[in-house]
């Protein structure tokens, strides 16, 4: 479990609670920001070691420091599992090793962020500038 929460950046989270793992913060951890709830999450997720994981908009409502510390905890679990990032944003696209852009239902465009940035006129810069 500490492991768990070393890899999801949630460990020092943890330990300055009051009464440390157990320590009740609310249903479904309403006493906790976005950030603090979404490292928690992905530590409860690194115990169940899966082989996949899926995260849609995993990054979205938080603020830049705690998008910063999930995407860390991101790298951190792609040297064990496979994770597929549903994103918009720039900063959370950007930490994966292949990118697939979606439009009606059908892959576009595919590569790493630089061969996508490269393509002029094409569909990730549009959409990239879009949502920047």
């Amino acid at each position: 479990m500490i492991e768990s929460l070393k890899i999801a950046n949630a460990y020092d989270l943890v330990m300055n609670l009051p009464l440390k793992l157990d320590t009740y913060v609310g249903e479904r951890g309403a006493e906790l920001s976005g950030g603090e709830r979404q490292r928690i999450v992905l530590a409860r997720s690194i115990l169940r070691k899966p082989r996949l994981l899926i995260l849609d908009e995993a990054t979205s409502s938080l603020d830049q420091s705690s998008e910063m510390l999930v995407n860390e905890s991101i790298k951190k679990m792609s040297k064990f599992t496979t994770i597929l990032i549903i994103a918009h944003r720039a900063s959370t696209i950007s930490i994966a090793n292949s990118i697939y852009v979606l439009k009606d239902g059908k892959m576009i465009e595919n590569g790493s962020l630089e061969k996508l940035k490269q393509i002029k006129n094409g569909e990730f810069s549009k959409i990239m500038y879009e949502f920047n």
